[in-house]
């Protein structure tokens, strides 16, 4: 009898744990690229269960890295694919060799099928679509639905209505 009973809750428990894996994985943020959204340290829930036609502008998403896959990283859905991106960004002076913040180049990219464009929240500082252009829809891993701690920070990600 005892033995009926704890064998149902190790398979629930079990079956709860491998759908835990599967449909939602909590995540501490690091770096500053997210920043004044999320912070250093925080705490997030991810939701798997993501399908790319599902995914909309404005969605935070952990994307494996494009130049270190084995990294995940955090950034806001800007783009679509076939959306139209005007991108800024500061470019080298021709006469003097440095970088100069207060003039930007700007280059237009359309967001090729099955790729997304991303940035993140804190433009100065983040390593994102403006660097790496478009990226592949299969780099995204899961969507982040709402930050949990701290607790006086916590907040729902709602998410965007469709265009």
């Amino acid at each position: 009898m005892v033995w009926q009973r704890l064998s149902k809750w190790l398979a629930v428990g079990t079956i709860g744990l491998i759908g835990v894996k599967t449909l939602a994985f909590p995540i501490i943020f690091e770096g500053i690229s997210m920043q004044p959204t999320i912070h250093p340290f925080d705490v997030g829930v991810c939701d798997r269960r993501i399908p790319f036609e599902d995914i909309r502008r404005g969605d935070i998403v952990i994307m494996k890295s494009p130049r270190a896959p084995t990294l995940l990283i955090c950034k806001r859905v800007i783009g679509l694919e076939g959306d139209l991106i005007c991108d800024s960004k500061p470019v080298q002076r021709k006469d003097s060799g440095y970088l100069d913040l207060l003039t930007f180049g700007s280059k237009s990219v359309y967001v090729p099928k099955g790729h997304v464009w991303v940035e993140g929240d804190n433009k100065g500082h983040s390593m994102d679509s403006r660097s790496y252009g478009p990226l592949p829809m299969g780099l995204v891993q899961a969507r982040v639905v709402c930050k949990v701690f701290p607790l006086k920070d916590a907040t729902a990600f709602p998410r965007q209505l469709s265009d």
